[in-house]
């Protein structure tokens, strides 16, 4: 336990655990990020990292560098006020096996709790879980070139505002991908498209349009909150499943879009009413909306159960 004024390289594998996330504090130099990870099959859990200054893009709590099977549990993460003072920084090449799962993560400023740079070799074999992520001036979770994962069971948080932040972006924009999951998240605030699924976002990395997405998997998950919509796919993403999943705000002006020619699968969910016209309205064109649910627990949903009358006619033989 105590307080530890530094920054650390971590460039072995080793497990680094603390006496508990509020005993065991990292507090770097102003300016500095908390840790630097570039060796494989590191744990980091239990300890809580603390960043400071006003330097943007340097106030990291932990990067990760093109390491396979590191796990950063259990943890709380606090990042500066500066622009760029993501929580965790995953940069340089390819990482496989990362698994962040239980952390309590805020970062200040416009950055963002969960980053990835552009690769041309996917990151893979992800799982974020369970982890609460706090971003009122930026993004919870960003996700570049990161194929076959799993984010599921967070809690992600960023301010409902008009200036164009998501909450979730997941994007190619280097590689392909195939086998995204998120499943039942809590999902609030957001001031553009809350949860974006897209290919080649704002032609991030190599400039080019020539990547694509498919097969995401879209249950269970809670939206409320958003200002622009709650869920959109962008064009070359296919192969979409958005099942049983709650989209709580009122008045909405849309909540699914499609961008693609490709139909999603928008079965079972609630959108905020029962009324067929109305969810009509917001969804966009190559969305499969029926059936869907009457209410937000679940229960109930369009299909119309033929009617059978039974007739009473003498017998005669």
């Amino acid at each position: 336990a105590g307080t530890y004024v530094e920054s650390l390289i971590i460039n072995k594998t080793v497990s680094i655990i603390g006496a508990g996330n509020t005993a065991t504090i990292i507090t770097p130099a102003a300016n500095s990020k908390g840790m630097l990870i570039t060796a494989n099959n590191v744990l980091i859990k239990d300890l809580k990292i603390v960043t400071s200054g006003t330097t943007i893009d340097t106030n990291f709590a932990i990067e990760v560098q093109g390491t396979n099977n590191v796990r950063i549990n259990n943890n709380v993460l606090q990042t500066a006020a500066a622009n760029g003072s993501h929580g965790i920084y995953v940069s340089t090449s390819a990482s496989t096996g990362l698994n962040i799962t239980n952390n309590v993560i805020t970062v200040g400023g416009y950055a963002t709790g969960i980053y990835t740079t552009q690769l041309s070799t996917a990151h893979s074999g992800w799982k974020i879980s369970g982890n609460t992520i706090t971003a009122i001036g930026g993004n919870p979770i960003e996700l570049y070139d990161v194929s076959s994962s799993e984010v599921s069971y967070n809690n992600l948080t960023t301010a409902l505002s008009t200036t164009g932040n998501s909450n979730v972006i997941w994007s190619s924009q280097m590689s392909n991908l195939s086998n995204l999951v998120f499943n039942y998240n809590i999902v609030n605030g957001s001031g553009g498209s809350q949860v974006a699924i897209l290919a080649d976002f704002l032609i991030l990395g190599d400039g080019l349009t020539n990547t694509k997405v498919t097969t995401v998997t879209i249950t269970g998950n809670t939206f409320s909150n958003w200002d622009s919509r709650a869920l959109r796919i962008g064009s070359n993403v296919t192969s979409v499943i958005v099942n049983n999943n709650k989209f709580l705000r009122s008045n909405q002006t849309q909540t699914l879009k499609n961008e693609d020619p490709s139909s999603v699968n928008a079965e079972n969910n609630w959108w905020g009413t029962a009324n067929k016209n109305t969810i009509s309205t917001l969804v966009s064109s190559n969305v499969d909306y029926t059936p869907w649910w009457y209410s937000s627990t679940g229960a109930g949903s369009d299909i119309i159960l033929p009617v059978v009358t039974f007739k009473n006619t003498p017998y005669s033989n």
